[in-house]
């Protein structure tokens, strides 16, 4: 994945009580920022989601991309 790309949850993200609750289980986003470090962050994926005013910190295994 790479900025710029759409993103959905993926099944394991939308297990996610926390996440679901903000986003929605059919909500999509664009990938904003990736952490510089190859990811070695604990969430290195940073989405603005559509219908959330805030971006949120994802794993790698949350998303998926938008068909």
């Amino acid at each position: 994945m790479k900025v710029g790309d759409l993103v959905v949850l993926s099944s394991y993200g939308k297990k996610i009580k926390t996440t679901t609750r903000v986003v929605g289980k059919d909500s999509m986003g664009i990938i904003i920022c990736i952490d510089p470090n190859d990811g070695a962050g604990e969430y290195p994926y940073e989405v603005q989601w559509f219908n959330y005013d805030r971006p949120m910190s994802h794993l790698r295994q949350d998303l998926k991309y938008a068909k």
